[in-house]
């Protein structure tokens, strides 16, 4: 199962959310899931910079690949977004990763 992790960038502390996402990553790891983790673009940027639709529209196309999307806590545009094209699209979107193993039955 491809979970693609959505959760808030712009708003506080870039890094600290970036941290964030990758811990929730790894915990997605261990239960042996696959993720996309659009955050980790936050290191592309740090290179070269883009502008941020180019960035949205890789996550979108991610979100048309994954099997469920898993919203993390925090406001942010951007994961709305994803989250809005992941329902329109037919695709379960989970809060949390013990909602991620019901919906899956383990």
């Amino acid at each position: 199962m491809l979970v693609y992790i959505a959760s808030q960038y712009e708003l506080g502390d870039k890094t600290a959310n970036v941290e964030r996402q990758i811990e929730v990553a790894h915990t997605l790891m261990d239960y042996g899931y696959a993720f996309y983790a659009p955050l980790l673009m936050h290191y592309l940027e740090m290179f070269r910079s883009r502008p941020t639709d180019e960035y949205m529209n890789v996550d979108l196309e991610f979100v048309e690949r994954c099997d469920v999307l898993l919203r993390l806590e925090g406001r942010s545009v951007g994961a709305d977004i994803e989250e809005n094209y992941a329902r329109e699209l037919g695709i379960p979107v989970v809060y949390a990763i013990e909602d991620l193993r019901r919906l899956e039955g383990r």
